[in-house]
């Protein structure tokens, strides 16, 4: 099972990095959702409208309207240990880093429905407002965002960044 002290601990440094107060618990989020999972909402509490952020089985995909993007995702990237060749980018606002391998643990035991405590409905504004988010970013939804990932799931291994299509989450 994942050690949940350990991931609120990973969330809580990459929010350090980004000079954000600690959450004391992970939000409640949806099943196989990358941008509503429980993570994703920890990491994104406190930014602005203008950040993206999307948590995949292996990977933290960020972008921000702003062109802080590279900034954020390089404190993460410290934060976690992750070295500078594992930062993946794709386009000018985009950017990949590596997920620990706690938090690795936790989507996947949370997208199984192993973590019920953490499951939750997100309210209807909250999803607007990351759709639109999401349509001016990349021109996708988050709902195409989530069928990625269930499809990532189920095939058992990602596909390489370089091969995947703007829009996809893994």
């Amino acid at each position: 099972m994942a050690d949940i002290g350990a991931v609120t601990a990973q969330v809580n440094a990459a929010r350090a990095a980004c000079s954000l107060a600690p959450v004391v618990e992970l939000p409640k989020g949806e099943r196989g959702n990358p941008c509503f999972c429980p993570l994703g909402r920890a990491l994104r509490k406190d930014l602005d409208d203008s950040f993206f952020l999307a948590v995949g089985t292996k990977q933290l995909r960020l972008a921000a309207t702003d062109g802080r993007a590279s900034d954020i995702a390089q404190r993460i990237r410290e934060s976690w240990g992750v070295k500078d060749s594992k930062l993946g980018r794709e386009g000018e606002q985009f950017f990949f880093i590596p997920l620990p391998s706690e938090l690795t643990l936790f989507v996947m035991e949370f997208d199984a429905g192993k973590l019920s405590k953490f499951e939750g409905k997100i309210e209807e504004a909250e999803k607007v407002r990351f759709n639109n988010l999401a349509r001016r970013l990349w021109n996708v939804t988050v709902g195409r965002l989530r069928r990625v990932r269930q499809l990532t799931r189920s095939e058992g291994s990602a596909p390489k960044a370089s091969a995947r299509p703007i829009g996809s989450v893994v």
